[in-house]
């Protein structure tokens, strides 16, 4: 018999949702700050301010399209295999560019299109990273 009772079970699931959480918008943050960096080291803004901006309104949109996706169909847009990340990649580039798109009409869609795709590409290469490094 353990001497755990069981409301410490209950406040340690909350620690560790608490934790997951926290792990959570840590690696929205940095993907943020990072799409932001790669936005104005391209010149698509002319000043940083407006790039964060940008990525994050960009980066809250896809985070929602990914939770709709995955509920939608949880197997096809699962982030463990190459076939899931790569479709999520694809719905994130289409949501973003087209936001980014919406955002910036003056900016040519090839310079939209490269920015998405080299700011996403950033960020997936550290994701992929932290799964394979599960």
């Amino acid at each position: 018999q353990s001497d755990l009772k069981p409301i410490l079970l209950d406040g340690i699931g909350a620690g560790f949702l608490f934790f997951i959480f926290s792990l959570g918008a840590l690696f929205i943050i940095t993907v943020i700050f990072i799409e932001a960096m790669v936005l104005r080291k391209m010149k698509y803004h002319p000043a940083f301010r407006q790039s964060l901006l940008h990525s994050a309104v960009a980066n809250a949109l896809s985070l929602a399209a990914g939770f709709v996706l995955t509920e939608t169909d949880n197997e096809l847009f699962q982030l463990d295999n190459m076939s899931g990340l790569a479709l999520m990649f694809g719905a994130t580039l289409l949501v973003e560019f087209l936001l980014l798109y919406g955002m910036n009409r003056a900016v040519p869609v090839k310079r939209t299109m490269s920015a998405c795709f080299l700011m996403n590409l950033v960020s997936y290469a550290i994701a992929l990273m932290i799964i394979l490094l599960k």
